[in-house]
């Protein structure tokens, strides 16, 4: 009979666990639903992130490729020896022949000549 009476109360443990899963249940759900909406942003902000990132890289290599390269040239007589003679020739920054110019295909290429030479020069390319 003892063990009779025992019975409803192993029930009302059984109960309280069943109370005590259902609680668990509405927890994991919460947290699970806590968790995908935390995903949904992450994945929001990683697609803005994706774009942005696509976005320099289009644009960038545009940037980096079409510079403006800037040279200023002076033109001027200077009188060089070579071989034991002496004579007067026209230098660009002091050089003859010229300093060399740099560039990439698509940059801008500005050079300032400015003519100290009492006559007329032309530079070729």
């Amino acid at each position: 009979m003892e063990a009779f009476r025992q019975f409803p109360y192993k029930i009302q443990v059984a109960s309280h666990e069943c109370e005590y899963n259902k609680a668990c249940k509405q927890q994991v759900e919460t947290n699970s639903e806590r968790g995908l909406r935390e995903k949904v942003s992450d994945m929001a902000t990683s697609c803005w992130l994706r774009f942005m990132i696509l976005a320099v890289c289009l644009f960038f290599p545009a940037l980096v490729q079409c510079r403006v390269r800037h040279y200023k040239f002076n033109v001027v007589m200077k009188n060089t020896t070579r071989l034991c003679s002496s004579k007067r020739i026209v230098t660009v920054n002091g050089r003859s022949p010229g300093p060399t110019l740099y560039a990439r295909e698509d940059d801008t290429v500005l050079v300032k000549v400015v003519n100290h030479v009492k006559y007329n020069v032309s530079i070729h390319w």
